[in-house]
Parts: structure tokens; sequence; C-alpha cells
């Protein structure tokens, strides 16, 4: 049986609104702090967008062949998933939200940059990249197949992985001992784990 989302309807249009606000959220996001001080030329971000992208893409493609559909009620993967995905975008929001003036869509060390760990960064360095990853996880179980589900998560994760490295290096050297101690006590992306 091929996932609902892939059928149109009322699934598939939720689908597509809710892919279409995180389009809007994250225009609105690079909107809102473009300018400011100078950002060097970085654009390791337009990769990590183009990785998010092929993600969604992918996942769509393995849903339309209909391979692997997730057990259970068609509904359930959309339901459960759009859910996961708001629970990502909730926490990318509050880690936007933490960061303040400091956010930023390139890697850039602002006037007075200080070290943020409050909130989310408590626990881990990168929630914003977290709260993204469990967006895609989101879109991916709504898709209702199984390998929807790690062709969302694949591409996203290796820009991630590469971006956070670039973004860690800078703010070691440029924020130095304050910043390096804060990554000894924090992990990148997962409590606990990673």
């Amino acid at each position: 049986m091929k996932p609902l989302v892939v059928h149109g309807g009322t699934a598939g249009t939720v689908f597509w609104l809710c892919a279409a606000g995180w389009g809007v959220f994250e225009l609105t996001l690079a909107l809102r702090t473009r300018g400011g001080d100078a950002e060097h030329g970085d654009r390791s971000f337009v990769p990590l967008t183009l990785s998010i992208l092929a993600g969604i893409g992918l996942g769509v493609l393995a849903a339309r062949g209909g391979d692997l559909a997730l057990p259970g009620p068609g509904w359930w993967p959309v339901v459960v998933g759009l859910a996961v995905f708001a629970a990502g975008l909730a926490l990318r929001a509050w880690a936007v939200h933490e960061l303040g003036r400091f956010f930023k869509f390139t890697v850039v060390v602002q006037t007075n940059h200080r070290v943020v760990d409050s909130g989310p960064y408590r626990l881990i360095r990168h929630p914003s990249y977290t709260g993204l990853l469990i967006a895609a996880l989101g879109l991916g179980i709504s898709l209702g197949t199984w390998l929807s589900i790690p062709l969302c998560l694949a591409p996203p994760l290796i820009g991630f992985s590469l971006r956070l490295t670039h973004e860690e290096r800078v703010l070691a050297d440029e924020l130095g001992e304050p910043y390096r101690s804060y990554m000894r006590r924090t992990q990148r992306l997962v409590p606990g784990v990673w």
C-alpha cells in the first residue's frame, strides 16, 4: 500500500503545507539575521540547505515507490511524523531565541560575542541543528515508508556534521578557552551520545 502523503488528499496537503511552512520559517530567519558584522564570505549554509532539500527529495521519491510501508493504519505516520516535525521546529525556534543576536545563518563571530550556555545550550552545543534533524526525522516518518526515514536524515546529517566542524573551529579560535571549556562539558547534537 502506498503511503497517504504521496496519494495527495488531506495527508499530502498537510505534508506539503508543513514543508512549505518550514521553508517560510527558515526564510524569515535568514532575512531577519542578515547583515551586521562582516561575514568573511562564509557560505557554508548553501551546501547545508541543499543537503536538507536533498533529504526531503529523496524521502519523497522513496515514498512514491510505496515499498517498505510502515505498518498500521495509513494515517498514523502522518500524525506521528508531523508531531515529531513540530517538536523539531520548536527546539530550533527555542535555540534561535536563546542565541538572540548571535544567531546567524553564516559562521561569524560578532562584536562582544560570548558563549551561550543557557536553555537547550546547557545540554548540547548545536540544538538548532538537532531541531532541524528532528524535523527531518518527522518528515521521514510522515512519508510513511521505512526507507524515507534514513533518506530524509542522511543528507542533512552529513551536511550538519561538516558545518558544525567548521563552526566549532571558528568559535574555538575566536572565543578561545571559554568555548573550548564549553566543548568539553557538552555534546554536539545528542546529549550523552555525540
